[in-house]
Order: structure tokens, then sequence, then C-alpha cells
């Protein structure tokens, strides 16, 4: 079931459905809330600090001529605005909205390199291009890494 969340899988759920196998379709086009509410405290801060560490390098590279102590809070501040909503907000809005969860995770993975690109580029200076490669770089990463992580450390069922 992680495979059906990994970027191939929601490409191929919004491009081309038939390439998928039934099991991650049926996983994907499902509009309930099951699952929506399974997040603990203590599981979202392990996944945002899986998060915050898989994408930390990235912004370090980015932010390099900072203090390390800086570089720490930028990458914390980055995902901190994003990551609440992706792993808790996104998913029950979407639910109740009606649509499926393979749009929920293609919104989201959409969503957070944006509002990440804004911040490195008006807060923190970085330069456009160089903000848009960077976070779309580190979500991708953290996308496809952290899911696969997550999937052995928190198996579904």
């Amino acid at each position: 079931m992680v495979s059906c969340q990994l970027p191939p899988a929601i490409f191929s759920y919004l491009l081309h459905p038939g390439w998928l196998n039934r099991e991650c379709f049926k996983f994907l086009d499902d509009k309930s809330l099951n699952g929506v509410y399974g997040v603990t405290a203590s599981s979202y801060l392990m996944i945002f600090s899986l998060t915050c560490l898989l994408e930390g390098p990235f912004y370090a590279w980015t932010l390099r001529r900072w203090s390390w102590p800086k570089i720490i809070w930028s990458v914390v501040i980055l995902n901190l605005s994003t990551h609440p909503l992706v792993a808790m907000g996104f998913p029950q809005f979407f639910a109740l909205a009606g649509f499926s969860k393979g749009t929920c995770y293609a919104f989201s993975e959409l969503f957070a390199p944006t509002v990440e690109c804004l911040i490195l580029g008006v807060l923190f200076q970085v330069p456009w291009k160089k903000a848009l490669g960077t976070a779309f770089a580190a979500n991708l990463f953290s996308w496809w890494a952290g899911g696969l992580l997550a999937g052995f450390l928190f198996p579904l069922g």
C-alpha cells in the first residue's frame, strides 16, 4: 500500500489510471474519511521530524552561508508552514468535500513546495530559481524517501 502514495502512483492515477494495479486505484480513488483521523500526536511528531531530516540537507545547501542554528530553525519554519496542513488539514478537507485521496495527495505535494519556495524567496531572500529548485527537490525527495521510510516505520494494517 505504501507504493500507492508515492509519486509514480499519484502521477499514474491523475494521467493514466489504467496503468495502476487495482488495489492502488481503489485506494487513491477512495473518497471516504477512512484513515483520515488516524494520526496521533506522537506519530505526527515522528513523521514531521523525519520530513525535516530528509529535507534539511537541501535547505542547508541553499542556506549554507547561514549559521547552523539559523539553518535548523529555517527548516523547521519551512515545514511548519506546510506540513500540518498536508498531513492533517487537507486529508480531512478533501474527504469532506468529496475528493479522492489521489487528488488530495497531488494537491498537497504541489502546495508544499510552492509555499516553501515563496518563503525561501520572500522571507529568506533566496534567488527565485534556486528557491524553486530547492523547494521542489526537497519535497520530492521527502515525499518519495519519507513515504518509503514511513511505510516501514508505521505499516498500515
